[in-house]
Order: structure tokens, then C-alpha cells, then sequence
């Protein structure tokens, strides 16, 4: 155990359930352990081992590539791959913010914007913003390529989405916005090239990983997740019954906090549908469909982290909370139960 009271050491859920032989390096006492190892946990720990020795057939396939590859290349300026994981996620992040101010900006005003990215980076999930997930890296990249799709610069689009596709299993659902974009704007010439190229290349590179994964690495992607035990899905109902039902055997009060910040996502994007522009509805719902049907051993399992890219939601509610009253007594619950999410991940519960 790190010697910090009984916080558990850096990545110790795998190194008991996978036995592993080759560990990345870990800053497990004093202050470093403080600052950079309580971060050390769950998902970091398989971005950070793939960036140091590469995937291998233990199961590291289920983590799409971007996130380590980026690490890798920062890491190549001297910090540790897990530091060079959080200091990447400060600047994608912050890129993040920034692409969604622009969006919305041009769809309604800039108090609305600001608004908007203040609530997207106090939403109880936005720790991951900081964590060395993926979650930074795949939502800069969505966010762009459809801010750049918008405005017509397809290259860029093109690169972005390409980007996106590697970054979660998600990132191919990034088609849906760019293709409604493209069929909107029909542009001309080697423009409507290189925008039917921005459509197919998130699910794409997507494919191109889970080619890789069979050829080279021997364990596809799939087979990876199944042993995470979420390779299946399950009508949205059924996930509701079982959270509710878990609930009330167990008093779990992540799960009542997961659960309801499903519900409050499923009134944002339908709201959403009427307020705002086809582009950004077309990437929410079947994002926020994905979340509602996951059913794992804890039911919600990861729900923060997964509805934190479904950035729309955070402009419609931006929208609502015009009343100055209301926005800020809003903030102030998002940021308490953003600090008992992230207090409850530094001490090696997991929430995502």
C-alpha cells in the first residue's frame, strides 16, 4: 500500500486482478504520490503501460490508441507518461473549451458560450479532464471537427475526425454531424472530396485499429471488452430497472447520482431537438443512447465520464440557465459533487 493512509497505491486493481509482470512507473509516496499518483487508477494505468511497453494480448485493446500514442510523444520531452497524460489533458481541455465557445458563440452569444464552457468544466465528471483518461482527447477532437465542418474547412475536419475515430469506441459516431454538415453545405469541387473523406474517416480509423488489433496484436479490440464484461447492450428500460433495483439493495449512492445525471442528459438532448442546430443532435443522441444501455456488474458503472462528451447537453442547459440566481445555485451543487467525485477517485473508489 502507499504509505499515505489506506489510499491504495497507484494502479492496484491491476496489478491484483492481472498479475502484471511489467508495470509503468508509479509515484507512490510523498508528494509526487499525492500529486501524480492518486491519479494513477483504473483506465490511466492501461493508457500508461500500453504508452511504455505497447499493447500486448492482456487485454489493453480495449483502450483505443490516441490517448497513449499522445502520451508517448510527450513523454518524449521528459515527464513521466502518466504526468505527460495530464499535462496533455490540461491543454486538449482547455482546446475543448475553447472549440465549444466558438460553436456556440456562432449559434446564439457569447454570454451563452461562456456559460457553457463553465458548466461542461465543473460537471461532476470534468475530473477526467484532468485524469489521464481519454475523455479530454476524444472530446477536443469531436468538438473541432465539427466546429471546423461548420465552417467549411474540411481538411482540417478530415484530420480531426480521423483523430476522433482512435480516441474511444465512440469516436466513429462524430460521421453522423459531419455527413448532415456536408449534405448541408454540399461544397464544390475538391471541397466535397475531401468532405466526403471528413464523413468516413472516423469510422474508419476505427476499423483500420480493429484491424490492427486482429493482425498484429493478436486479441481484437472486442474480444478485449468482453472481458470487461461490456460487450452487450440492453433497451434502456432494462438498464433503468436495474439501477433502481440496485439501488434499493444496495443504498449505492454513486449509482443514485449516476442514474440521475442520465435522466437530467435524456431531458437536455430531447429539449436539445427543438434548440438546437441538427449538427450537434445528431452527435448527443446516440451518444446519450449508448450510455443508457450499458448494463455492467454495477449497472451505471462510468456514467460521468461518458456523458462528459456529450457536450450539446452542456449548451441547452446553458440556454436554461440564463436566470443569474439559478446558473449559480446550479454551480455551486456541480462543484461540490465534482469534489466528492474526484475525492471518491483518489482514494481508489471507482467512479469511472
Amino acid at each position: 500500500m502507499a504509505s499515505e493512509r489506506a489510499i491504495p497505491q497507484p494502479c492496484h486493481f491491476e496489478e491484483a486482478r492481472n498479475g502484471w509482470g511489467a508495470m509503468p512507473l508509479q509515484y507512490k509516496d510523498g508528494l509526487a504520490f499525492k500529486l501524480v499518483g492518486v491519479w494513477e487508477r483504473w483506465d490511466a494505468c492501461w493508457y500508461a503501460k500500453t504508452a511504455t511497453y505497447g499493447y500486448t494480448t492482456d487485454g489493453g485493446t480495449a483502450f483505443f490508441p490516441l490517448f497513449s500514442m499522445l502520451e508517448r510523444v510527450v513523454a518524449l520531452f521528459g515527464p513521466h507518461v502518466v504526468v505527460a497524460g495530464m499535462l496533455l489533458n490540461v491543454v486538449v481541455a482547455t482546446a475543448a473549451l475553447w472549440g465549444l465557445y466558438r460553436i456556440v458563440v456562432r449559434d446564439v452569444d457569447a454570454a451563452t458560450a461562456r456559460r457553457a464552457m463553465l458548466l461542461l468544466a465543473i460537471f461532476p465528471g470534468a475530473l477526467f479532464l484532468l485524469a489521464p483518461f481519454s475523455e479530454a482527447v476524444c472530446l477536443a477532437c469531436a468538438v473541432w471537427a465539427i466546429e471546423r465542418a461548420r465552417a467549411g474547412s474540411w481538411g482540417a475536419a478530415l484530420v480531426l475526425a480521423f483523430l476522433e475515430g482512435l480516441s474511444r469506441p465512440v469516436g466513429g459516431l462524430v460521421a453522423l454531424p459531419l455527413a448532415w454538415l456536408a449534405w448541408r453545405q454540399r461544397p464544390p469541387g475538391r471541397r466535397a472530396a475531401l468532405a466526403a473523406a471528413a464523413v468516413v474517416a472516423a469510422p474508419a480509423s476505427g476499423l483500420l485499429y480493429l484491424a490492427y488489433t486482429v493482425r498484429v496484436v493478436g486479441r481484437s479490440m472486442f474480444d478485449a471488452s468482453a472481458a470487461w464484461g461490456t460487450e452487450s447492450f440492453h433497451a434502456p428500460w432494462e438498464v433503468f430497472a436495474a439501477t433502481v433495483a440496485w439501488i434499493r439493495r444496495t443504498g449505492d449512492p454513486l449509482q443514485a447520482l449516476d442514474l440521475t445525471l442520465l435522466v437530467v442528459f435524456l431531458v437536455l438532448v430531447v429539449v436539445g431537438i427543438r434548440r438546437l442546430p441538427a449538427d450537434l443532435t445528431l452527435y448527443a443522441v446516440p451518444q446519450l443512447y449508448l450510455a443508457w444501455s450499458r448494463l455492467l456488474p454495477t449497472p451505471l458503472t462510468s456514467t460521468p465520464r461518458y456523458l462528459l462528451v456529450i457536450f450539446p447537453a452542456f449548451i441547452v442547459l446553458a440556454l436554461l440557465l440564463r436566470e443569474r440566481r439559478a446558473h449559480w445555485a446550479y454551480a455551486i451543487l456541480s462543484l461540490l459533487l465534482l469534489g466528492a467525485l474526484a475525492n471518491e477517485f483518489v482514494v481508489g473508489d471507482f467512479v469511472g
